[in-house]
C-alpha cells in the first residue's frame, strides 16, 4: 500500500500504550485502541476516496516489555503525521515517551511541519499532567466529564454504543482533520516551499475556558469558528490552573488576550468550577474582564438548564445576563458567525472625502465659492486660497494646499492672462513632489468669454467653461 504523501512510507503513526488497547474478560471485541483505528480507517477511506490511497502504521506485536526496534524507528521517521492515545498509561511508558521525542526531534528537520500530530485523549489529564510539547495542540477528547464529582466517562469503553453520537462525531473530527492535513502535505509537495510562515491575519475571536463538564461543546465550537475563518484565542498563560495556582497575573494575560478580539464567547453551565477564596469564579473572571476591556460578549446555556435551581447567587447571575443565548449548541454556532459577520459589514473603514482646491484670484473668489457649492452637493469637499497674512504665509498655504487636495480647478475668469499662466505652471511643478498622484486638474474658463488663450496643455487637465457642468471633473476625480 503506497503512501497518500509523496516521500513517506506511511501517512500516519499511531503511537499508544499496551495497557489502553487491552481487552475486558468477557468481552469479544478488540481492544479500545485498536477499535477506534478501525473506525478511523473507514472514516479517513470515506474522506479520501478509497481505501488503498493512505497508508496507516500501527504495530500490532506491541509488548509493554519490547524495546524499541529498528523497524519501529523507520516506520516513525518515515510517517508523514502521528496520532497519539495520550493517557495516564501513555504517560507511564517509556516507551511511547521515547516515540513521541524521536518524531519531534524529525519534526525540528522538516519544512511546513505544523499541525502533523494529532493529540486523541483517551482519558482526563491535567494540564500540568500533559507533555509541554503538546500544550498549545487542539485534542480530541474521548472523555466527557458529565457526572458531577465522579471519574470522567470514556468514550467507547469497552466498545463503542452505535448511537453514541459524540463519540462518532469526535471520530469524524479526527479523520476529517486528518485528511485535511494530508491533502496540504500532498499539495506541499508538488509545490515549492516557503520557509517562512505568514502570521495568522484572520479575525480573533476569544472562546472562554469552560468548565470540565462542557470540554465537548467548547470543542466543536472552536472547530466550527475555525472553519468559518476565524482565529480563536487565548493564550496558555490566561489558564484556569495558574489563577487556581494564585497567579495575580491572569487577569492581566486576559485582558491582552482579549484586546484584539471581536467578540467574547462563553459556555455556561449548571457548575461554576472551583475558585479561590474572596475570588469570583473563572468563568466569572473572564466574563468580567470582557466587560473592562469594551468588547462585544455572547453566551450560551442549554435550554434544559434551569438558573433557578442553582444556589450559588454569583452563577445563577451570570446564568440570567441579558448577553446569553438560550438555545441549541448547533442553533448558538450559526448565531456566533452570523454575529460576526454582520459586525464586520458595519466596521468598514472610514474613507476620508475627496477634496478639492479651488485656486482663485481675488476678484474671481466669489465664482470660487459657487463653484464649491455644486461640488459639495457631490459629497466633495473644497479649499479656498488664504487671503489673508504675510505673503510666505500665502505661498506655503498655496504648496500645503497642492500638496493635500485630491483635485485641482485653476479659476480663470476676470483674472489676468498671467496669472492664470503662472499657477498652471507652479500647480505643475509642486504637483510633481507628490507622494501620490492628483485624481483630476482642470481649468475652469468663466467670463468674459473673449479672453486670450492660456497657451498652456498640460495632460489630462480638463477645460470647463462657465456654461458647463462640473461632471466630467466629478467623474474624473471619482474614477481616480
Amino acid at each position: 500500500m503506497s503512501a497518500f504523501v509523496p516521500g513517506y512510507q506511511h501517512d500516519i503513526f499511531v503511537s499508544y500504550a499496551h495497557v489502553d488497547d487491552m481487552t475486558f474478560p468477557g468481552i469479544e471485541a478488540a481492544g479500545w485502541v485498536a477499535t477506534l483505528i478501525a473506525g478511523l480507517n473507514v472514516k479517513l477511506s470515506q474522506k479520501l476516496g478509497r481505501s488503498d490511497l493512505f497508508s496507516l502504521w500501527k504495530d500490532e506485536q506491541l509488548s509493554p516489555n519490547k524495546p524499541l526496534t529498528p523497524e519501529i524507528l523507520n516506520a516513525l521517521k518515515q510517517s508523514a503525521t502521528l496520532v497519539i492515545i495520550l493517557s495516564p498509561g501513555y504517560m507511564a511508558s517509556p516507551w511511547c515517551q521515547r516515540e513521541m521525542q524521536t518524531f519531534w526531534q524529525e519534526l525540528a528537520q522538516r519544512i511546513n511541519s505544523n499541525s502533523r500530530i494529532f493529540v486523541v485523549e483517551r482519558d482526563k489529564l491535567e494540564i500540568d499532567e500533559k507533555p509541554k510539547a503538546l500544550e498549545d495542540l487542539l485534542g480530541y477528547p474521548f472523555w466527557l466529564q458529565d457526572r458531577e464529582g465522579k471519574a470522567p466517562r470514556i468514550l467507547g469503553d469497552p466498545i463503542p454504543d452505535p448511537h453514541d453520537r459524540l463519540y462518532y462525531d469526535k471520530l469524524g473530527d479526527l479523520a476529517n482533520d486528518l485528511a485535511n492535513e494530508l491533502h496540504r502535505l500532498q499539495t506541499c509537495a508538488a509545490q515549492p516551499i516557503e520557509k517562512t510562515s505568514k502570521p495568522d491575519s484572520r479575525p480573533a475571536v476569544f472562546l472562554a475556558e469552560v468548565t470540565d463538564d462542557l470540554d465537548a461543546q467548547s470543542d466543536r465550537v472552536q472547530r466550527h469558528l475555525d472553519q468559518e475563518g476565524f482565529r480563536v484565542i487565548p493564550s496558555e498563560t490566561s489558564n484556569y490552573f495558574s489563577y487556581l495556582g494564585g497567579n495575580d497575573n491572569v487577569r492581566e494575560a486576559l485582558f491582552n488576550d482579549l484586546k484584539n478580539c471581536k467578540l467574547f464567547i462563553q459556555l455556561l453551565s449548571g457548575l461554576s468550577g472551583k475558585c479561590r477564596p474572596g475570588q469570583p469564579s473563572f468563568p466569572a473572571l473572564q466574563y468580567e474582564a470582557a466587560l473592562s476591556a469594551g468588547i462585544p460578549v455572547l453566551q450560551w446555556r442549554d435550554p434544559d438548564l434551569k438558573p433557578e435551581t442553582i444556589e450559588q447567587t454569583e452563577h445563577r447571575s451570570l446564568l440570567e445576563g441579558d448577553t446569553v443565548l438560550v438555545m441549541g449548541l448547533e442553533e448558538f454556532k450559526q448565531e456566533l458567525v452570523t454575529h460576526l459577520h454582520a459586525q464586520a459589514k458595519k466596521t468598514k473603514p472610514i474613507v476620508n472625502p475627496n477634496l478639492v482646491f479651488l485656486n482663485t484670484s481675488n476678484e474671481d473668489s466669489a465664482l470660487g465659492e459657487t463653484i464649491g457649492t455644486q461640488l459639495k452637493k457631490h459629497e466633495i469637499g473644497i479649499t479656498l486660497p488664504l487671503r489673508s497674512g504675510d505673503s510666505k504665509q500665502i505661498q506655503e498655504d498655496l504648496e500645503l494646499s497642492l500638496s493635500e487636495c485630491d483635485g485641482v480647478i485653476i479659476v480663470y475668469s476676470p483674472a489676468t492672462h498671467a496669472w492664470a499662466r503662472a499657477q498652471i505652471l507652479r500647480s505643475r511643478r509642486i504637483i510633481g513632489l507628490r507622494d501620490r498622484p492628483l485624481k483630476a486638474l482642470a481649468v475652469y474658463k468663466g467670463p468674459p468669454e473673449d479672453k486670450e488663450p492660456l497657451g498652456v496643455e498640460l495632460p489630462g487637465m480638463l477645460t470647463l467653461s462657465y456654461d458647463s457642468d462640473l461632471m466630467p471633473f466629478v467623474a474624473a476625480l471619482q474614477a481616480g
